[in-house]
């Protein structure tokens, strides 16, 4: 049979699949391309578990392969890392990639890379050392950029340029991630920008421009260097591109460069046959020498050549471009115009886009009308966001600056009412808005403006879609005009009274029906009062008060017509619609017992309402004495106050916990507010295409020609200029300062560190960090337990008459001991048999050299019962010392321990017990260890852990984590961790298990089953009550209770504490408990003492959990646990 087995892995991968058949049969199975490649993957990790170093790298291509399609292979990085040991080039090459494409910041074994990237930097050819280079900057992080800038210097200087190359453009990595090294690597960076290869200076020359992006003023001092590659380097267009791009980040730092800057440029211009750095040059022009303005005339004719262009990428980029010059010279930019309009009807929805920007500054009192009216006729066949965005362009057009281009509001008023009859339901609450604010600004228009909404209220066409936001708003606009400036209508009252009620109006939003109901109250009291002229406003037509017998009339209708508002399902239609009902009763009682209260209905209506000006709440001074911080009310004294042993300066009574336990559920319970919402049409839109700010100097009339017929049958003649005035007197509150409200700018700082480098301080004492070896006692010259240490000897160096000093080399938390909390060891597993007798103690002496301890891939703990000389003791190299040992505390970075040891199960062979880590710094990881007892008579080895997955928790299937290379004699204990990758922890999570073993009868198995609790992920975390308090109004809490049986609230609430891993709260004398997962999620827990009917005393448990159900699974981990 082993001949037969022999054969097979000799022979196997001749008929193994390669890269090429897997791409065949992917294309080939295109129905059951998810099945197929499930069984690849099933192969993919029998060929990583071979010894075949090709099989393994064939797999990995593979994979590779795989994770361009979406596909997880995190699974195999530390197949990767096998690979990479290997001394073939065409091996490393895929491993490399591999790496490069897979590896993330949270790889654990990414560590393990380092020595590898050290040995290929120096390897024998240079496409060694770019394959190295090439996955150090994809995979670079904190940790390997510390440790290797030191090393990637020296390459800096390879005789070959394509190492020097590859070196250069991975510092830029290395500064990313560390940058302090930029400062000690900034000269060899700098000498690069005068290397012999155009390549290596074209590498530099990117790196520099990326670092100036962070922060240009480092690198001013390059200037003369980068004029000289600027002139010397004409044919390399992608080194001119990344130059003058690095002048546009310079120019606005030195206003020098400008002057400089002038000829070269202008010389690239008008000579370049390259799109892509004649347009990187117009944008250097653009930040650096918008001051020339002969200059910028060449970029805008240059730009005219973009726009015409066929290409639309390039008439995208012209556009934009032409977009950041408008703001600079907004004149020179509008004599294109015409070639701007022709862009409005370009295919490509985003150049239509680009040439609606730029209307905004060509836009003037000549052209408005024409532009405006382009602007309708694609608005006949456009359709979707791109006719909203005209829309909106129209409105912002017409508003600009208060109506600065705007000669004649009726053109506007009835552009908007062509705008409102259009189909369309998303601009139906910008037009309402413009509509109201012209009509109420500019008095001299309001005659015609409400003829027009009076037509508008009668367009059935609005009323077919009343979606709220829509069209409709129109209508809520038009049915306030109607009633707020009822003088100036032309047509009977009762007739627009009985368009406002229709039977259609019901089908309405609910603020739309309240806005009628309002505005049929208003139009009853002109009706009965009428309508005095008023001097200085000819639009006003003077209306008699009606007669009684009208007035009944009226008032009938109006009782008819609002029975339906009145049985409306919306409270604040029916609340209206009731109030006017008893109103118009009201007021025929009196009018019946012979008084007239015609006056006192009127008066209701009188009071001219003003714009809320914008940023009026805080222009109102605080009174003099008020302190809005100081706290009302003072805390009721407790009665327990002045009892010995009372620590607290207040404790919180039964009626404080009994607001904190119902704290959070108000917000659940407490139905939504039915008040009435708050009229808000005067108070302008914050938008920035609306902007509604006071002005304080005067706009002045604005005169506007125009013709009117004066009767029937007679010609036109020419009539008095009307004046057009836009008003600007908005309301403030009482008692509010006049003077416009400053707006506070937040500065916002930049977080990259890399920014906040200054090349140019004087201080050059940091040096870039060198990796080495940390130097610890030797477990064989260290002293035993018991004995005195002897004081430490300095050790003399080689030719040295002092003591020489340490050099002090930055340190990161891990270096060489523990380079993540879930790999312990990094070595290859090696076993030997300890020594029959006790080593000898060698006393260490000046001129001995201190050894490194080895260090094991397995954690292997001695029972105490066990003597590690015994012959039967077998463990691997290097055993670790015991737990007090101050070696072991060097090497092994401690987790959190959250679970003590607890016994698992035992057969005839081994016993099992586990205990659970975790680390707050892996929020989705954990690890579980488990001690294996030997309590057979014979010697077990060859451990295989498994484990099932589930779908929220897998474990790691490595060979670290599922093979333990340890040997147990009779009563030997060994631990070994498996680790667990998992989603979320709501509920306890069950782990089924197997181990397997050999033993001299054969192979030995033992299976184990046992569930994680919650609570493991909970850790303590100390809060106010008063924060406490705020948290629990900020988020929606789930609430799960418990009663234990008990008289003692210290012990009980303190037994629960240590269960769930939660601290008392201050404050809240010892009744409130918090903490937090590892997820972050809250938990809170309130003790209450409480007597059941029978007598019994209870505490009961109330504990808030925003997860719902990991507050579920919390209260039955209390409930279970015997307290």
């Amino acid at each position: 049979m082993d001949a037969i087995d022999t054969i097979k892995n000799k022979v196997a991968p001749l008929f193994a699949n390669n890269l090429s058949d897997m791409v065949r049969g992917i294309r080939a199975n295109k129905k059951n391309e998810g099945k197929y490649i499930s069984d690849q993957m099933q192969v993919i990790k029998d060929e990583l578990r071979s010894d075949q170093m090709s099989r393994k790298a064939t797999a990995l291509q593979k994979l590779t392969y795989l994770q361009m399609l979406g596909y997880d292979i995190t699974f195999s990085s530390f197949n990767v890392v096998e690979v990479l040991s290997s001394n073939k080039y065409w091996l490393k090459r895929i491993a490399y990639t591999c790496a490069a494409q897979s590896f993330s910041d949270s790889t654990q074994v990414i560590l393990l890379m380092t020595n590898f990237f050290k040995k290929d930097f120096v390897a024998k050819t240079q496409w060694e050392t770019g394959a190295a280079l090439n996955c150090l900057a994809n995979i670079c992080t904190p940790d390997l950029a510390r440790d290797l800038a030191a090393d990637l210097l020296p390459i800096c200087n390879s005789s070959r340029p394509y190492v020097r190359k590859r070196a250069i453009l991975a510092l830029y990595r290395i500064f990313v991630k560390f940058p302090d090294a930029l400062r000690p690597a900034f000269p060899r960076l700098k000498d690069k920008l005068t290397d012999q290869d155009a390549g290596v200076v074209s590498a530099a020359v990117h790196v520099i421009c990326e670092l100036a992006r962070k922060n240009p003023r480092n690198y001013i001092s390059l200037a003369p260097t980068f004029f000289e590659i600027l002139n010397t380097h004409q044919n390399n267009n992608w080194m001119l591109i990344k130059v003058v791009k690095l002048f546009g980040a310079l120019t606005p730092m030195d206003h020098r460069f400008a002057k400089l800057l002038v000829d070269p440029i202008t010389r690239i211009i008008n000579s370049t046959p390259s799109m892509s750095l004649l347009y990187e040059s117009i944008q250097t022009c653009i930040a650096g020498l918008s001051g020339h303005l002969p200059t910028m005339k060449l970029c805008i004719v240059k730009l005219r050549s973009f726009i015409e262009d066929p290409d639309p990428n390039l008439k995208y980029l012209g556009l934009l471009a032409l977009h950041s010059i408008m703001k600079i010279h907004p004149k020179a930019v509008a004599e294109h115009r015409d070639l701007v309009m022709m862009c409005l009807d370009d295919e490509d929805v985003t150049i239509r886009h680009r040439a609606l920007d730029l209307l905004t500054g060509m836009v003037s009192k000549k052209n408005l009308k024409e532009i405006v009216q382009k602007l309708l006729n694609n608005m006949e066949h456009s359709e979707g966001s791109f006719r909203d965005e005209l829309i909106n362009k129209i409105v912002e057009l017409c508003h600009m600056d208060q109506y600065a281009h705007v000669t004649d509001f009726e053109w506007y008023l009835s552009i908007l009412a062509n705008i409102c009859k259009m189909q369309s339901t998303s601009h139906g609450k910008l037009v309402a808005e413009q509509i109201l604010d012209v009509i109420i600004r500019v008095p001299v228009v309001r005659s015609f403006g409400i003829q027009l909404v009076i037509e508008l209220l009668k367009e059935t066409r609005l009323m077919a879609n009343p979606t709220e936001g829509g069209v409709c708003e129109i209508l809520d606009a038009s049915a306030w005009l109607c009633g707020e400036y009822n003088p100036y209508m032309q047509l009977p009252i009762v007739t627009v009274m009985e368009s406002l009620l229709q039977p259609r109006v019901t089908s309405l939003p609910a603020h739309v029906q309240a806005t009628y109901i309002q505005a049929v109250l208003k139009l009853f009291a002109s009706l009965v009062g009428g309508t005095q002229p008023v001097e200085g406003d000819e639009d006003i037509h003077p209306r008699e008060p009606a007669t009684p017998d009208e007035v009944k009339e009226a008032a009938q209708l109006l009782l008819n017509r609002l029975v339906m508002f009145t049985q409306s399902v919306h409270l604040e239609v029916q609340e209206r619609a009731c109030f006017v009902q008893e109103m118009i009763r009201f007021y025929l009682e009196c009018l019946e017992q012979g008084q007239d209260i015609s006056h006192e209905l009127i008066g209701l209506f009188t009071e001219t309402l003003l714009p809320v000006a914008k940023g009026a709440q805080k222009k109102v001074k605080v009174p003099e004495g008020l302190d809005l911080d100081h706290v009302i009310g003072e805390l009721i004294p407790d009665e327990a106050a002045d009892e010995p042993g009372f620590d607290g300066d207040y404790k919180a009574t039964e009626k404080d916990m009994q607001e904190l336990a119902q704290m959070g559920q108000e917000d659940q319970e407490t139905p939504k507010s039915t008040r009435p919402n708050v009229d808000t049409r005067f108070i302008l839109s914050d938008k920035e295409n609306i902007p509604t700010t006071a002005i304080n100097e005067d706009l002045g009339p604005i005169q506007v020609n125009s013709t009117k017929q004066t009767g029937k049958g007679r010609g036109k003649r020419r009539v008095k200029p009307k004046v057009y005035k836009v008003s600007t007197v908005e309301d403030l509150p009482d008692g509010a300062e006049t003077a416009p409200t400053k707006t506070e700018k937040g500065t916002t700082e930049d977080d990259d560190p890399l920014s906040r480098v200054d090349l140019n301080a004087e201080d050059t004492e940091f040096v870039l960090p060198v990796r080495t070896h940390r130097v610890v006692s030797s477990p064989v010259t260290a002293p035993r337990s018991g004995e005195p240490k002897e004081p430490a000897t300095a050790t003399k160096g080689r030719g040295r008459g002092k003591e020489s000093a340490p050099v002090p080399v930055p340190q990161r938390p891990g270096t060489h001991s523990n380079p993540s909390p879930y790999i312990l060891r990094d070595s290859p597993p090696k076993e030997s048999t300890l020594p029959t007798t006790p080593p000898t103690t060698k006393a260490a002496t000046p001129s001995s050299k201190p050894r490194m301890i080895q260090r094991p891939t397995q954690i292997t703990e001695l029972s105490p019962d066990t003597v590690p000389g015994s012959p039967s003791t077998r463990a691997p190299t290097g055993t670790t010392p015991p737990q007090n040992s101050p070696a072991l505390a060097a090497q092994v970075t401690p987790t959190k321990v959250t679970i003590t040891t607890k016994d698992l199960c035992k057969n005839e062979s081994i016993e099992l017990a586990y205990e659970v880590k975790t680390n707050p710094n892996e929020k989705n990881k954990m690890i579980v260890a488990l001690k294996i007892r030997n309590v057979s008579p014979n010697e077990l080895s060859a451990f295989e852990f498994s484990s099932v997955d589930t779908p929220n928790m897998q474990m790691a299937h490595t060979p670290k984590f599922e093979k333990g290379h340890f040997v147990l004699a009779p009563g030997q204990v060994a631990t070994h961790q498996l680790l667990f990758n998992f989603k979320t922890f709501s509920v306890p999570q069950p782990i089924t298990g197997a181990v397997k073993f050999k033993k001299p009868s054969g192979v030995g198995s033992l299976d184990f089953q046992f569930a994680i609790p919650c609570s493991v992920f909970v850790a303590p975390a100390v809060l106010e009550k008063s924060e406490l308090v705020a948290l629990l109004k900020t988020m929606e809490f789930a609430l799960s209770t418990t009663d234990v049986v008990s008289s003692d609230m210290a012990a009980t609430s303190q037994a629960v504490g240590e269960l769930l891993h939660l601290v008392p709260v201050k404050n809240s004398n010892n009744r409130i408990y918090y903490g937090r997962t590892l997820q972050g999620a809250h938990v809170a827990i309130l003790f209450k003492e409480k007597d059941l009917k029978d007598g019994t005393k209870v505490i009961g448990v109330d504990l808030k959990c925003n997860d719902p159900a990991l507050a579920a699974s919390l209260v039955s981990e209390v409930s279970q646990a015997r307290l």
